[in-house]
């Protein structure tokens, strides 16, 4: 009923303060304003793109709607990183987009693999199994290790301050 909604989802419970919002060919107008309203109070635009692959069709084409809402995004300047969910041939419609993740699957498994990614809770690494004309060649690809995200206890001296910096601290929550 939504395109991507296990990927929206995955995203917000990830990054709370993310706004997220899905368009199709019937998206009102004003929905379409308020993409772009959000996209202006972003630090990072995240375009996923949900196109099933047609065999033989030969060209990829996203209704007119949403084209004018990439265009616009794409010209705000912002950093957009691209997810193609499924068909990844449309990346070559928006070479400008700074970086790009291909899951060539939209399946649920594929929208949460796809938000742990972003996050750093997984290692990216893929090659590309295709050529993408003026985009990327086979092979291509990244690997991003995980991120480390657990928090580690440090002494004051590791962090350039000095032995009893945290002793007023100390003292106050002991009085509790």
């Amino acid at each position: 009923p939504a395109p991507a909604a296990i990927f929206q989802a995955e995203l917000r419970r990830r990054f709370p303060s993310a706004h997220t919002a899905a368009m199709d060919p019937r998206t009102p107008e004003d929905q379409a304003s308020k993409i772009l309203t959000n996209a202006s109070d972003a630090d990072v635009v995240v375009c996923a793109t949900l196109v099933r692959v047609i065999s033989g069709k030969g060209s990829v084409a996203l209704p007119e709607n949403q084209r004018r809402v990439i265009d616009m995004l794409l010209a705000r300047q912002k950093p957009m990183l691209w997810l193609a969910f499924g068909n990844p041939y449309v990346l070559r419609n928006y070479p400008q987009a700074q970086g790009a993740m291909c899951t060539f699957s939209y399946a649920d498994v594929s929208q949460i693999a796809a938000a742990k990614a972003l996050s750093g809770e997984i290692e990216i690494n893929g090659k590309m199994p295709v050529s993408i004309p003026g985009y990327s060649k086979v092979g291509d690809g990244i690997r991003l290790e995980r991120l480390d995200l657990t928090l580690k206890s440090a002494s004051p001296d590791a962090m350039g301050l000095s032995k009893d910096a945290f002793r007023e601290t100390e003292k106050l929550l002991a009085s509790y």
